[in-house]
C-alpha cells in the first residue's frame, strides 16, 4: 500500500513539474514612446500569421488563419468573446517583447508534446511604425503590416504577472 501512495505522489508531481512553463528570457516592461502601432493586430500576406503588441510589453497571438485567409477572419479571431476566453486558457498564445532601437525580439511559449511547453524566440526589424520585418519561426523572413481593431482586447492573462 506504501509503495502505491508513493507512486501517486510521484506521479502527480512528475504531471505538475511537466506542466510548468519555463521562464522567458524578455522581462515585462512598458514601451517607451510610440515605436510601432499598437491599437490592432498585426499579420502578414498570403499566410495571414497574425499576433497584437500591448504597451506593456505582453505579446498575444501568433496563429494562422486556416483555410479562411482574411483581415475579417482575423479580426473576429482576437474579437470573439469564445476566442478570447480560450486564449486566456492557453499559455502558448502569449509571451513577451522588447524594442530596442529599430530591433523587436519576441518570446513565446510553445506547446509541445504532452502537456510540455517550451519557447519560441524569434526578432525582427522595425521597418516603420506600422510595417515589421520578422524572422518568423513557420514562414522565415517575412512583411508584417498593421490593422487597426476599434476594440482591443485586454492583455490580462494568468501567464505574465509583473
Amino acid at each position: 500500500m506504501e509503495n502505491k501512495k508513493a507512486n501517486s505522489i510521484l506521479f502527480v508531481l512528475l504531471v505538475f513539474l511537466s506542466c510548468s512553463l519555463p521562464r522567458l528570457g524578455i522581462t515585462k516592461s512598458d514601451v517607451a514612446g510610440n515605436p510601432i502601432k499598437m491599437h490592432g493586430f498585426y499579420y502578414n500576406k498570403p499566410d495571414y500569421w497574425s499576433f497584437i503588441f500591448y504597451q506593456n510589453g505582453i505579446f498575444r497571438g501568433d496563429f494562422g488563419a486556416g483555410d479562411e485567409k482574411s483581415i475579417d477572419y482575423i479580426t473576429r479571431t482576437f474579437t470573439d468573446s469564445n476566442n478570447i476566453k480560450n486564449d486566456y486558457r492557453i499559455p502558448y498564445a502569449w509571451g513577451l517583447f522588447k524594442i530596442d532601437g529599430s530591433k523587436i525580439s519576441i518570446e513565446k511559449w510553445e506547446s509541445r508534446e504532452w502537456a510540455a511547453y517550451g519557447i519560441t524566440k524569434y526578432s525582427g526589424i522595425i521597418l516603420n511604425d506600422s510595417t515589421l520585418l520578422i524572422d518568423h519561426p513557420v514562414v522565415g523572413k517575412d512583411t508584417f503590416y498593421f490593422h487597426y481593431l476599434p476594440v482591443k482586447p485586454d492583455s490580462t492573462n494568468k501567464f505574465i504577472r509583473e
